[in-house]
Order: C-alpha cells, then structure tokens, then sequence
C-alpha cells in the first residue's frame, strides 16, 4: 500500500495516492505506516516544486521566458502552489520588463578588453508620464509641445550623466 501510494507519488498523480492511503485507512491499515508515506509524499511534492521554482528561475535568468512559463503550467498543475506561482509570475514580468534589475539600479559594464567600463546608466522604470510643456507656461517654446503622453511597456537603462569626450574617444578606440 504504501508502496503503491509513493509511486503514484512519482507518478505524479497525487490525488491517486491519497486515494490509496484513505483505502488504507478504511480498511483498517497500520496509522504509523499510513501517516509515515503521507508525510513523505508530502515531502516529495514540495522537493518537487522547488525543483519547478529553481528550473523557472533559471529560465527567467537565461531570458528564456517561454521555458520559464511551462515550467509555471507544471508548478500550477502539481497543486497546491499559489503563493510560488504568484511569486514567481511577478519576478517573470519584472525579469521581463527590466532584464533582472531593478528600477533605479546603477550598472555600468566592464569593457571587454578590460580596460575600464562603461558609463553609469540608471534602470528607468516602466510607466507612463506627460511629456512636454504647456504652451501658456512662462518660457515655452515650440519644441516643447504639445503635451503628450510617452509610455514606456518595458524598463530601460539610460546614461546617469551626458557622455564625455574622453568616455566617445575611449569607445571608438575600443570599437
């Protein structure tokens, strides 16, 4: 019985494992033994989805979105999982929108012959905002309008400071 019960397990169908332990229970089997296997397929199960987490993450960190999505229908279909699910749907489109960092971090790379690195850039958050000014404010001038709405659907990185001449000379000479 207990056997039968973790191979279900193993099986992953565990709705039939635990219709075996109750057969068990209602036939008068051992409660010891009967608890003993529910814990360990209890165990297994959560083994099981931080393996289906770990796998997602690893996906997500490679860029690789649709491998972590049917990594998340496997984790969804095992049951029981809400809460990693969710969590792992927000660190998906974060990962999606903002390639793994986050809104505000400063990054800057290290050139690939190793001579020094990159500017400073800021992650930009994902959002919307009115662009532009209005043409009755004090100082307007043409260019400056009119007032639109500019949304952006994914983060991205953009220089903290303009680009020296010295920082374009030491691209160049790199490129």
């Amino acid at each position: 019985m207990a056997r039968r019960a973790m191979n279900y397990a193993h099986d992953l169908d565990f709705e039939a494992a635990e219709g075996v332990l109750d057969d068990a229970a209602r036939a008068g089997g051992d409660p010891a033994i009967i608890a003993q296997t529910r814990a360990e397929i209890r165990q297994f199960r959560e083994s099981y989805a931080q393996d289906l987490e770990s796998r997602a993450l690893q996906a997500m960190e490679e860029g690789d979105f649709r491998r972590a999505e049917r990594t998340l229908i496997d984790l969804i279909a095992l049951g029981d999982q809400q809460d990693r699910v969710d969590r792992l749907r927000r660190r998906m489109e974060e990962a999606r929108k903002y390639g793994g960092f986050q809104p505000g971090q400063a990054i800057s790379d290290a050139l690939p012959n190793g001579e020094g690195h990159t500017p400073e850039t800021v992650i930009v958050q994902a959002g919307s905002f009115t662009m532009g000014s209005n043409s009755r404010e004090q100082g307007h001038q043409d260019n400056e309008g009119p007032r639109h709405r500019v949304t952006f659907r994914r983060g991205f990185a953009i220089g903290r400071t303009e680009v020296t001449v010295a920082q374009f000379r030491a691209f160049v000479e790199w490129a």
